[in-house]
C-alpha cells in the first residue's frame, strides 16, 4: 500500500527512476577492468638525444619484492633474441631499491626501426602477465648504475 502511494507521487517517481539509472550505469562501467597491452606502432625514425634511451624495462616492487620469474623470463628472452638475430643488444643496467628493483635501458642502435618496434612489442607481449613491470620509450634511464 505504501509503495503504491510513493509511485503515485510523480516527484518521488522521478527520483526513483534517476536512482535506478545511475545504479545501472555504475554496474555497467566496471566491465572494462583490464586494458590490453598497448603495442607501439610508430614507424618514423627519431634521432634521440644522447641521454635518452629508446626503450626501458623496469622491474619494480610494491612491498613484496620484484617478480623474479619475470626477470628470468626476460633475460631468457634477451638471450634467445640475440641468438636468433645474431646480434648483441647493448643495454644499461640500473639497480635501485632494497628489494631487487632493476632497470634495463636500451638504445637499440643495433636494430633498424622495424626491428626496434618488433623487439619492443615482443618484450611487452612476453611480460604482459606481470603487474610489476613498467615500460618507457624515448626517455632517460631512470636509475643508471653507480
Amino acid at each position: 500500500m505504501k509503495i503504491v502511494n510513493v509511485l503515485k507521487n510523480k516527484h518521488m517517481t522521478k527520483y526513483i527512476v534517476v536512482l535506478i539509472f545511475f545504479a545501472f550505469m555504475a554496474c555497467k562501467s566496471s566491465e572494462k577492468a583490464i586494458a590490453p597491452v598497448e603495442k607501439t606502432n610508430e614507424t618514423t625514425s627519431v634521432e634521440l638525444a644522447e641521454n635518452l634511451y629508446r626503450f626501458n624495462v623496469s622491474f619494480i616492487s610494491i612491498g613484496s619484492g620484484t617478480d623474479k620469474p619475470a626477470i628470468a623470463k626476460f633475460e631468457a628472452f634477451l638471450a634467445e633474441y640475440e641468438a636468433k638475430n645474431k646480434i648483441k643488444l647493448v643495454y644499461q643496467l640500473g639497480y635501485w631499491g632494497r628489494e631487487g628493483e632493476v632497470d634495463y635501458c636500451f638504445k637499440l642502435k643495433e636494430l633498424d626501426d622495424k626491428k626496434q618496434l618488433d623487439f619492443i612489442n615482443s618484450v611487452k607481449e612476453s611480460l604482459k602477465e606481470s603487474k610489476r613491470v613498467r615500460y618507457k620509450e624515448n626517455s632517460e634511464c631512470p636509475q643508471k648504475s653507480r
